[in-house]
């Protein structure tokens, strides 16, 4: 009797693709960073507060800088499915700086938090990087953004060893920012006064 394969291999395949979390993303980098002005009034000091790389199948390495209380922690999280698609619907190909939805503050408006950078790769070669600031950018890039910022920082963390920021991300986030002209300069919230009666 000739018992035929393809009911089995059509069974591995639904099974597959349904616990397969591959994407047509190859890898995201992220920071969120800060540029610090050397003596000689060049912007190139560069301070990465949190870096972050997600590979193909939804692994999340972190390196958290935190100068506050002085700890530098790396650790890693896996994404879940429906997270993997979230992302996809940002990183999906379509140009990162199509989801602006302006380039700048609304007048008198002091901007005193980090700025973003993204640097994605696809299977295909293709390279994608953008800076931003969250109030330029439309909802659905801020929902998917907050995701992975729920990823980092919520949650038990799995510590890792230790890694470096790798050289190539970092000059590349640095030439991308010199390029972004419309980032507003960080500057400190004045302080608050107390009328005296």
């Amino acid at each position: 009797m000739k018992l035929s394969i393809f009911p089995f291999v059509l069974i591995f395949c639904m099974f597959n693709s349904c616990t397969s979390q591959d994407i047509t993303i190859d890898k995201i980098e992220y920071a969120s960073f800060k540029i610090g002005n050397s003596v000689s009034g060049q912007n190139d000091s560069c301070y990465i507060e949190l870096y972050s790389h997600i590979d193909k199948n939804g692994l999340v390495k972190i390196l958290e800088d935190d100068k506050y209380f002085k700890t530098l922690t790396f650790y890693n999280r896996q994404l879940t499915g429906s997270q993997l698609k979230e992302l996809e619907s940002i990183f999906n190909g379509k140009p990162l700086d199509k989801h602006f939805v302006t380039k700048s503050l609304e007048k008198d408006a002091i901007y005193a938090g980090t700025y973003h950078f993204y640097l994605v790769e696809y299977k295909n070669g293709a390279k994608d990087s953008l800076c931003f600031i969250q109030s330029y950018m439309a909802d659905d890039f801020i929902s998917v953004y907050k995701m992975l910022n729920s990823v980092y920082y919520e949650g038990e963390k799995k510590s890792i060893d230790s890694f470096k920021v790798p050289e190539d991300f970092r000059k590349t986030l640095l030439i991308n920012y010199t390029k972004s002209t419309y980032l507003p300069e960080i500057k400190r919230l004045p302080p608050m006064q107390i009328d005296k009666k």
